[in-house]
């Protein structure tokens, strides 16, 4: 099990570093920012605008919390089905991703509401696509799509395939492909100490366990024991018979 989870989290580790997210450097627009100075951004680095904002969502019986995802055209995000196939999503189209598709109990070709976390007003989209997504769970749409369902179109990241290392005014943060990597390691490797932990407290109990167990197993048979010694069988035969015992006792527990 420890193997598959190695090679588990090594799978999700390329799915979304190499087949889904293909840009090096993701900077952070600051909200106080004007349009054109972002734009200089976006040229100064060749890059992209995203926008990625909290929505809720909710079905005819479900509503759950997840992330909208909405591009400007480009290609350095490209949503995957689960084979990381890239899933095409015309302008016109929404996508979903498969956890979120399965929490609200929906498919392709049903109607969901959304609203966007700082909006109060629900827009109803029917959904056209299933992505998958190893990180997170929502919806994915073109900024056409969006102005369409009348909501306004703010992005919030800029990416690009060059490595970024300069401060820009509009800009809050950014981060680099290395350093989401190495983010990502040190999550696993949490998860491998949470695992190493319990591990040890588990074998410890079954210590126990097994050893109350055996002796238990003796006081229950010690008059039978006693009984065995008056009628003439020798320590060495009776020392025997519950080694067996104990062995096959501790083989089971194991």
């Amino acid at each position: 099990m420890c193997i598959w989870l190695n090679d588990s989290m090594n799978d999700l580790t390329e799915w979304n570093f190499d087949y889904i997210n293909h840009y090096d450097s993701e900077l952070i627009i600051d909200h106080d920012a004007d349009s054109s100075a972002v734009d200089d951004v976006v040229k100064a680095v060749d890059g992209e605008k995203i926008m990625k904002t909290v929505i809720e969502i909710k079905s005819s019986t479900v509503k759950r919390q997840g992330s909208l995802l909405v591009l400007d055209g480009g290609d350095m995000v490209t949503p995957t089905d689960d084979s990381w196939n890239k899933v095409e999503i015309r302008d016109d189209e929404v996508s979903i991703s498969k956890k979120m598709a399965n929490l609200l109990g929906v498919g392709v070709g049903d109607s969901v509401k959304l609203h966007i976390i700082d909006s109060n007003r629900w827009v109803e989209i029917k959904i056209d696509k299933i992505h998958a997504d190893p990180n997170t769970q929502g919806l994915v749409m073109s900024k056409g799509k969006l102005e369409d369902l009348g909501l306004n179109y703010t992005p919030s990241i800029i990416v690009t395939d060059k490595h970024v290392d300069k401060n820009y005014s509009a800009i809050k943060s950014y981060t680099t492909k290395e350093f989401r990597i190495e983010n990502w390691q040190g999550l696993t490797q949490a998860a491998w100490m949470l695992i190493y932990v319990l591990t040890a407290f588990a074998s410890i109990l079954a210590v126990i366990v097994l050893y109350n167990l055996g002796l238990l197993s003796f006081t229950e048979i010690e008059k039978e024991i006693a009984t065995l010694k008056i009628l003439g069988f020798k320590t060495k035969t009776l020392r025997k018979l519950l080694l067996t015992q104990n062995l096959w006792f501790t083989t089971i527990g194991s």
